[in-house]
């Protein structure tokens, strides 16, 4: 951390100087704006205007091994995680079938879609838009879903019955749906300061809403996993 003096001009304005280095990590020149927000412990935060940063398009190129599975999949969670909107996948040979189902079924599980595809190249782009997502509204649907996911399996458990417990499993995507959402929605939060102040939220907070999500989807697989013993034994 630095400290720098603030200097007087004029009668009664009171200027700081900016960062040079920060000022060049953001691009900015003289009569760009900067937004200026205070936080509940007082600090000020200094981020670049909101016009400019929405304007911030994150794309990516990922190369993909042809006998790539579960590393694929990985692969695109975490570019969809830390907030590409686009990502090219480029395949050294062709994608195999296998590689476009799991594809496919992750477009469902992200909130993204295909824009683009030919045999070596698949440019998927993401269809969430962070600034209408409200995060304690989305982790009460989420931790709903999980609790009735919970109760249901050991009622199935319980009764023997089947079809309570197909429908528990058939719930697990629907909670796959909150948690990646939310947990890209929490990391942009780290570096999007517009966001931050949209949820009310302060960095130290994040990590708890990660902590809770992570938790839920923990419960949520455990009550799939008792459904499908279920099916499987009776």
């Amino acid at each position: 951390m630095e400290t720098r003096k603030i200097i007087k001009l004029g009668r009664s304005t009171l200027v700081v100087s900016l960062p040079k280095y920060w000022v060049k990590l953001n691009e900015l020149k003289y009569g760009d704006e900067i937004c200026i927000e205070t936080q509940k412990n007082g600090a000020l935060v200094v981020f670049p205007s909101r016009i400019k940063e929405e304007k911030k398009f994150k794309e990516i190129e990922v190369e993909v091994d042809p006998t790539e599975h579960g590393l694929l999949i990985r692969k695109v969670i975490s570019c969809y995680l830390n907030g590409f909107s686009k990502v090219k996948l480029i395949s050294k040979d062709v994608f195999r079938e296998s590689q476009k189902e799991l594809i496919r079924k992750l477009c469902w599980k992200l909130y993204i879609r295909i824009l683009d595809a030919n045999v070596k190249e698949i440019t998927l782009q993401s269809l969430a838009d962070l600034s209408s997502v409200e995060l304690d509204a989305s982790l009460r649907r989420m931790a709903n879903v999980t609790l009735s996911m919970y109760e249901n399996s050991l009622t199935a458990l319980g009764n023997h019955d089947l079809k309570l417990a197909e429908a528990v499993v058939s719930l697990d995507d629907e909670v796959d749906n909150f948690c990646f959402l939310l947990l890209r929605l929490l990391r942009n939060i780290h570096h999007n300061f517009s966001l931050l102040d949209k949820e009310g939220l302060e960095f130290v907070n994040c990590f708890d809403y990660e902590t809770v999500v992570d938790r839920l989807e923990s419960i949520a697989d455990n009550s799939v996993n008792i459904s499908k013993c279920v099916l499987f034994l009776y």
